[in-house]
């Protein structure tokens, strides 16, 4: 529950409360009212109206409520002020009852209109003409009060003109009723038990009978001596009923345990002469014993009984020496009230920030004009445009009267009102309409900031505005890669380029294409729609740094597909070994293809139990599918062995340490062929190796200026690998020419011409 003690503060104009129980929960109610928000703008409207009666309607909702953002500022002023463990919740005050009234250019909505019944003249009440609300507020959560007030004509000017001052002439007064825990008393008692022990020793050591008196005095002389320390302190007035009760009945309390703690009821001696005597003292100390019983209870205190009373030889130095230190509270419920207050903030920062807040927050009507206002909606309904349009500003004129107003994307409508022009008695429809579109993040230097639309006659109550139809438009031009080998391509960038001199569009853009995202959308800035062609470039990046650059042409296709334009030639390499005495195969893999300036290496590794290793390079020529391989063995013992640089056409090779290297020697006819007019070229070619026991030989024919041959054969050694060549030339004139055997080592043969 709300209590109410030292902790109860006024933070950032919030009153905050702690609560009695539990440490991490306060309360809160803040101390000036405001005006009630919804989406962005303030409930608050102000409408001048002309006619037969003249003058203004306010209305406003206002609270007493927190957003979120200064109950979160709140909470860590409270754990830093009262340093608590953690954030505190915050509730507001719960309210038992309440009311608020409106305090309005010196009118008062909570006073009682005076009466004419009293034979004096009924003043008259400037600028207000009648108050309306509700007298209790909402007395939950932000505690919502609505408002209406009728002003004057003065009334409606003064409130008008001071939109923008510091506070408007309008004040709410809350009044609030909440219940709350407050301290009612408080006793405690602490006892010195030496110096009690040794007092009470020397005042009834020797005693047989000790009456009350005596008791109370020794009890006194003990609490001026402060060897019993007994305070009662009261927290509220003399006369709360049964609070005073209460602490009586607790102060007695304490007096019979001291009482008990040292002494005990006895019985006088029995005499013959006085029997009645005795009889009533034992009916005291029945009595006694049902007081003492009444007290423990919390019952109230009574008169004390004439009861005798004899010294405990108890040393309470040797025993607990707390069990007499007492302590008695109370805390009640109590019910205050409390009155937030304060004017109307001015509305001056809002309509600064939101110049068109300022047209919905003020109207003005004229009731005889009500049916023949020209009334015109301006409406932007979002296309494909929407996106890169940051705001439309549009104009309207009618009757020689303009508006203007900004549309945004919170709020793509706006609605222009203006006095019916009538002119020969006939109202005028025709409004002249016109709008800019600027656009989002503008480069000028490749599109225009901002374009302007003509002007159109609109006569009904409804305008489009069309800017992808009447000012540009977005085309969407889709990218896609397709069939791209990734392995050797890790991306493809494609360049697009429009332009547009007249238009001062020069638009350019880069687009990424990787496996993950392997397509992307451009939306072309087009103005003219006559002009929807683009220049586009593809780049793709290939792993082995042999890039492919399509150059740049020129498109009007609305997709733009990306393949590998390339036949891929595939190389891969098989061991025919005893894997007890190799451990490692290594074939180096070379492809040159100098016309392209493409040249790719690798080196393929071969074990026992690993996958056949590939070799892909992408032909820029389909003609030139020679591939260079130099075969090395590794053994177990150590030893290397490595085979002479070898040649190959096929797919795949199957190697072993037993196999020699291998050439291919390119056969090609001569480049004058047509000019000296060859028919037919026959070709002999032969390589020996008699160390090794090698010999091969072959007859190839060339029948045209395209044709090619290919002479392959086996060697050991670099240093033996030249072959020989004769050919026979056939003209068409019949001649015939033959070559005597000629050496060479060259990987491609030109026969030449005598």
């Amino acid at each position: 529950m709300l209590l109410l003690d030292s902790r109860c503060a006024v933070l950032d104009g919030i009153s905050v409360f702690p609560d009695h129980s539990d440490p991490l929960q306060w309360y809160y109610l803040p101390t000036q009212p405001h005006l009630t928000v919804v989406d962005g703008t303030p409930a608050f409207q102000l409408v001048g109206f002309r006619g037969t009666q003249q003058g203004g309607l306010l209305s406003f909702d206002c609270n007493i409520g927190l957003d979120q953002a200064r109950i979160s500022a709140l909470q860590q002023k409270i754990r830093s002020q009262f340093d608590l463990d953690g954030d505190p919740r915050l509730a507001s005050v719960p309210l038992e009852d309440g009311t608020v009234h409106l305090i309005i250019m010196g009118a008062d909505s909570s006073a009682a209109p005076p009466s004419p019944d009293d034979g004096q003249p009924v003043p008259e009440q400037p600028f207000v003409v009648k108050a309306v609300h509700n007298a209790k507020p909402s007395l939950y959560n932000e505690n919502q009060a609505s408002f209406s007030v009728q002003l004057d004509e003065q009334g409606y000017a003064m409130v008008r003109a001071t939109l923008d001052a510091a506070i408007l002439p309008v004040a709410v007064i809350y009044s609030l009723d909440y219940l709350a825990l407050r301290p009612a008393y408080k006793v405690t008692l602490s006892i010195d038990w030496d110096r009690v022990q040794k007092h009470l020793d020397e005042t009834f050591g020797t005693k047989v009978f000790i009456f009350s008196a005596d008791i109370s005095k020794a009890v006194d002389e003990l609490d001026e001596s402060k060897a019993i320390d007994l305070r009662a302190d009261t927290f509220v007035a003399e006369d709360t009923e049964g609070v005073i009760d209460r602490r009586d009945a607790a102060l007695a309390q304490v007096k019979a345990m001291i009482t008990s703690a040292f002494f005990e009821p006895s019985l006088p001696p029995w005499t013959p002469e006085k029997p009645s005597d005795w009889e009533q003292a034992l009916k005291a100390i029945g009595d006694f014993a049902t007081q003492q019983a009444a007290w423990a209870a919390g019952g109230p205190a009574m008169q004390n009984q004439p009861v005798t009373f004899s010294y405990k030889k108890t040393d309470y130095t040797r025993i607990d020496r707390k069990n007499l230190d007492v302590n008695f509270s109370e805390r009640t419920t109590v019910r205050r009230s409390i009155y937030p207050q304060g004017h109307l903030a001015s509305l001056f920062a809002a309509i600064a920030a939101s110049p068109e807040l300022l047209g919905r927050l003020v109207r003005e009507a004229q009731a005889s004009d009500f049916f023949t206002r020209r009334k015109l909606q301006a409406l932007y309904r979002p296309n494909l445009g929407a996106p890169f349009i940051d705001s439309i500003d549009v104009r309207a004129e009618y009757g020689g009267i303009a508006h203007n107003a900004l549309l945004t994307p919170d709020t793509w409508t706006t609605t222009f009102e203006w006095l019916s022009d009538v002119r020969n008695g006939v109202m005028q429809q025709e409004v002249d309409v016109s709008y800019d579109v600027r656009f989002k993040n503008t480069d000028t230097s490749e599109r225009p900031a901002e374009l302007s639309s003509g002007h159109e006659k609109a006569t009904a109550d409804i305008v489009s505005l069309l800017p992808e139809t009447e000012l540009f438009t977005i085309r969407s031009v889709s990218l896609l890669a397709e069939r791209i080998p990734w392995t050797r391509f890790d991306s493809v960038e494609v360049y697009v380029r429009h332009r547009d001199e007249e238009h001062k569009v020069d638009e350019r853009e880069l687009f990424r294409l990787t496996e993950k995202s392997p397509s992307a959308v451009w939306p072309m800035f087009v103005v003219d729609r006559e002009k929807t062609s683009y220049e586009v470039r593809t780049v793709m990046r290939a792993v082995d740094g042999n890039d492919v650059d399509s150059g740049w042409s020129i498109s009007d296709e609305e997709q733009i597909s990306v393949r590998n334009p390339f036949r891929a030639r595939t190389f891969s390499v098989m061991a025919n070994v005893s894997w007890t005495e190799i451990r490692d195969v290594f074939v180096d893999v070379r492809y040159e293809d100098k016309a392209n300036d493409v040249l790719v290496e690798d080196t393929l590794h071969l074990s026992q139990g690993t996958a056949t290793p590939t070799f892909v390079v992408d032909l820029r020529d389909p003609t030139q599918t020679a591939i260079e391989y130099t075969v090395t063995f590794s053994y177990v013992d150590g030893r290397v062995k490595q085979l002479p640089p070898s040649v190959t056409y096929e797919p795949r090779i199957i190697v072993d340490p037993k196999s020699h290297g291998h050439r291919v020697v390119q056969v090609m006819p001569p480049p004058d062929w047509k000019t000296r007019g060859v028919e037919l070229i026959s070709l002999e070619l032969r390589f020996e190796d008699f160390l090794e026991n090698l010999n091969y030989a072959a007859q190839l024919e060339l029948d045209g200026p395209d044709a090619r041959a290919r002479f392959e054969f086996d060697y050991v050694d670099v240093a033996r690998n030249r072959y020989e060549w004769r050919s026979i030339v056939l003209f068409r004139n019949g001649l015939r020419h033959v070559t005597n055997w000629v050496a060479s080592a060259e990987p491609v043969l030109v026969p030449r011409l005598p």
